[in-house]
């Protein structure tokens, strides 16, 4: 219930409890009067408003004899205004109170103390930590570093010897399956041909003479392939720029036709330059074959 109703609300009891005393006394006195005017003849005359008359006088009456009498009474006897309470701060009566709030503050800071130490602790272990982890970090990172450096030689050292181990192997097979048989076929057959005095015409002669031309041709072809790759210098046989066909003799004639005149005239020329170059052609594609320790 709120305060203002609950104010109201004893106000109200308290004047019904007024009200109905005075009711009650004024009842009574009504009572008490029309018995008095009853009883004497010459005032029920008057009826019973006089009654009602006089014990509503009579009640007033007393009422304030009443009122005048308690003021009076709390005129000559006034109520003695309590003496303000001090309080000594030394005084016992409150000292429980107190020494138990100062125990209460003394653990709260002796706990706010215990704290402050604690996070002094922590922050100085979790800086040292800090430290040595940074230090072991970092040669962690040299470590990984030289390690990185060391795997680039590496790859580079595979690289190149792979590449060399490589070039060795393709210059091995080179000479074993191109120069070397080629190179046989070039030098039976160039002898015969430049000396063609067993050969029984100019077909027998072109025979021998397209087979030579090939495999000069393949060794030729091969040696220009590895001069390029090796960035090296040669001049092909089958130049015609370095040839002189005008010194070279004419076929004999046993072979001799016009089908014959160029095709003996270069080998004569070509047989000639490519024995000048062999050994020269062999040791070079040798040095090839050597893969370096």
């Amino acid at each position: 219930m709120p305060q203002w109703l609950k104010l109201i609300d004893g106000t109200a009891q308290r004047v019904g409890g007024w009200a109905g005393a005075i009711t009650a006394v004024l009842a009574v006195s009504v009572a008490v009067m029309t018995w008095v005017t009853n009883s004497i003849t010459a005032l029920a005359a008057y009826g019973w408003g006089l009654p009602v008359l006089v014990a509503t006088g009579v009640v007033l009456a007393v009422i304030f004899i009443l009122s005048i009498a308690a003021i009076a009474w709390r005129f000559f006897n006034p109520l003695h205004s309590p003496s303000p309470m001090t309080v000594d701060p030394k005084s016992d009566d409150l000292r429980p109170d107190i020494g138990r709030l100062e125990r209460k503050v003394d653990l709260l800071e002796a706990n706010i103390k215990g704290l402050n130490q604690l996070h002094s602790e922590l922050a100085k272990t979790h800086g040292d930590q800090s430290i040595e982890q940074q230090k072991k970090l970092t040669a962690i990172q040299i470590v990984v570093t030289a390690l990185d450096q060391k795997l680039a030689i590496h790859e580079t050292v595979v690289a190149n010897g792979s590449r060399l181990l490589i070039k060795a192997l393709r210059a091995r097979d080179a000479m074993r399956e191109i120069l070397k048989p080629n190179d046989e076929i070039a030098m039976s057959l160039g002898k015969r041909l430049m000396s063609p005095e067993s050969y029984s015409g100019d077909h027998s002669w072109l025979g021998d003479y397209h087979i030579w031309n090939e495999a000069l041709r393949r060794v030729d072809g091969l040696m220009m392939t590895w001069a390029k790759a090796e960035s090296g210098s040669y001049t092909s046989l089958f130049d015609f720029k370095v040839h002189h066909y005008e010194r070279a003799p004419m076929p004999p004639e046993n072979i001799k036709s016009d089908a014959t005149i160029i095709p003996f005239k270069t080998v004569c020329q070509v047989q000639s330059s490519y024995a000048n170059q062999r050994d020269g052609l062999f040791a070079f594609l040798h040095e090839m074959t050597i893969y370096p320790a």
